[in-house]
């Protein structure tokens, strides 16, 4: 685009240059290995997570039918799909959302850095939220965030590393339970974050859009409309579609005017061969 990478900076009278963005990635292989080789944790990494629930009472993620009935890349039920007693199966929920560093004081200063993040879905409820078990992919720094398909440039490493994942997936020459080796398959499920920053990294238009909705067409000039035989739900065939006329687009108007009739663009998410747009998006209840 013809935008300049690198600043000049004057530093004790030597001009000095520096990329005016910097984002450092935390490689997700290099993360999770180490995560393997602390002390007990295969243990609670490899537990069965469907044991202690059911589709009768849901308290955790377990207990509903999409990680049930979530199939690998053979075909065969995901988790319990286990070609050998030593492989590993994991989920990840991915999360994102923007901060102030400075405070959010009405007459305060705007500025925003952005934290993406993973937490493993496999281990216990106790202990998937510490801080220590967490996966900081990375911070976008600020002092603004990145404007609508902009979050794609920071996606793409983590995309990346969990297509590999998927398949062929990950193998590890020695971990304290297996000291001959073992290979690890992993997938993303599901993305969790605000309304604002879940429609923006999967390819959603805003909720303030005309299309206020992203699991049905209902429009916002309808949205007085309670009868549900009027909302046309969704499909995920029909968002990837659209997402993919966006992105092979010839020009940035092309993008505008496609973009404006569906309301749909492309997301790095869609890489993931299992990634369903309309399932896989939860909207953070703490918000």
């Amino acid at each position: 685009c013809g935008r300049t990478l690198r600043k000049t900076r004057s530093i004790k009278n030597k001009e000095v240059q520096h990329f005016s963005r910097l984002f450092i990635y935390q490689v997700f292989k290099a993360w999770f290995g180490e995560l393997l080789c602390r002390p007990g944790m295969e243990d609670l990494l490899d537990r069965d997570v469907f044991a202690d629930g059911s589709l009768d009472e849901q308290k955790d993620i377990w207990d509903g039918q999409r990680l049930r009935d979530f199939k690998g890349p053979d075909g065969l039920p995901f988790i319990t799909g286990r070609k050998t007693p030593s492989e590993g199966r994991y989920v990840f929920a991915f999360c994102w959302d923007g901060l102030n560093p400075l405070g959010n004081r009405e007459a305060g200063k705007k500025v925003s850095v952005g934290a993406i993040y993973l937490m493993c879905l496999n281990l216990p409820l106790e202990h998937r939220y510490k801080r220590e078990n967490l996966y900081i992919v990375g911070i976008i720094p600020g002092p603004n965030e990145p404007s609508r398909e902009q979050i794609n440039n920071y996606m793409e490493f983590i995309i990346t590393d969990f297509c590999d994942f998927w398949s062929p997936g990950y193998h590890f020459e020695a971990t304290p339970k297996y000291p001959k080796g073992r290979d690890a398959l992993g997938a993303i499920i599901p993305a969790v974050a605000d309304m604002l920053a879940l429609r923006q990294v999967l390819g959603f238009s805003s909720h303030s859009s005309k299309f206020v909705c992203s699991v049905c067409w209902l429009l916002k000039e309808n949205l007085a409309d309670l009868n549900m035989r009027n909302w046309v739900l969704r499909t995920a065939d029909e968002h990837k579609q659209y997402a993919f006329r966006w992105k092979n687009a010839e020009s940035v108007e092309e993008r505008e005017k496609l973009f404006e009739k569906h309301g749909v663009r492309f997301s790095e998410f869609l890489r993931l061969p299992y990634w369903n747009p309309i399932e896989d998006a939860a909207i953070d209840a703490m918000h």
